[in-house]
């Protein structure tokens, strides 16, 4: 099987810190279609992941024209896709209009949830905003209960997919966090990653967890089970000094019953990658 992953698209404006484009977040969006249809015809995938902040939220109006118009994008694809949403997306948004979007895009699923894909069984989990700050991001217990026992009556290879990262990683040159002040290991990893991280270790199907929200590419294995952070479409790895540079990254995951490969891609180069026998 063959998964195309997009992540932290973050149209909106553009990012600078310290004199250095972060990412060209102001001119992505014209280029977004382009780019699935790019993507799909170059990998041919048998699903398509949005990971979730596709947009970087300004205000409730401008984030809800925005997502939707964005989404229209992802449901002219003919390939099945499965969309979480990001803390971008939840800031100004709430949960119930943000399901509304889906709806009028033809988007047929819900926040979390898992389905069977050649021979694979995926699931994509959700989160909340902690209400007391909302940098912090949550997976709601009914959620966590429910993953539990989706792991407990599992019984084919299992790939988990969640927007914020589950790992607790050394973030340590990360090229997008490493010039923002105060940021604390709370607001860049789920706030229960030990829990969840308990309910994966309890299952032997578990074969790799895919996250995204901290922009590069990372692979931390724990337990046999490799954790891998996705890196951002837009961020400006290649070109720092670079005002107008879209690096249009993306993920391609090829995995069967012997073997995962995980490349990342900027356009038609793999700069980063991952291998491990199953």
């Amino acid at each position: 099987m063959k998964i195309a992953i997009v992540n932290d698209i973050h149209v909106g404006k553009d990012l600078i810190h310290n004199g250095k484009v972060r990412a060209s977040s102001h001119l992505i969006g014209d280029k977004l279609e382009g780019i699935l249809s790019y993507i799909l015809q170059a990998h041919s995938p048998d699903l398509l992941v949005n990971l979730g902040d596709l947009i970087r939220s300004e205000n409730r109006e401008k984030d809800k024209e925005a997502y939707s118009k964005l989404l229209s994008f992802f449901s002219r694809v003919q390939t099945p896709i499965i969309h979480l949403w990001g803390n971008h997306e939840l800031k100004k948004m709430a949960q119930g209009e943000l399901e509304k979007i889906w709806l009028e895009q033809g988007i047929d699923q819900k926040s979390f949830g898992s389905k069977k894909i050649g021979g694979f069984h995926l699931i994509w989990l959700g989160l909340v905003l902690d209400p007391e700050d909302q940098k912090i991001c949550i997976l709601p217990n009914e959620q966590l209960d429910w993953l539990i026992k989706q792991l407990e009556q599992v019984e084919c290879p299992t790939l988990i997919f969640s927007h914020c990262a589950l790992d607790d990683h050394d973030t340590t040159g990360n090229f997008f966090y490493e010039a923002m002040e105060n940021q604390s290991k709370e607001a860049l990893f789920l706030k229960n990653q030990a829990a969840i991280r308990n309910a994966i270790i309890s299952s032997s199907h578990v074969k790799a967890v895919f996250q995204a929200h901290l922009h590069y590419f990372n692979v931390k294995q724990i337990r046999d089970v490799p954790y891998i952070t996705c890196p951002a479409m837009g961020d400006n790895i290649c070109g720092p000094e670079m005002h107008e540079n879209i690096p249009e990254i993306y993920t391609i995951v090829t995995i069967d019953e012997s073997q995962l490969k995980v490349k990342a891609f900027s356009r038609e180069y793999c700069f980063a990658g991952y291998e491990q026998s199953l």
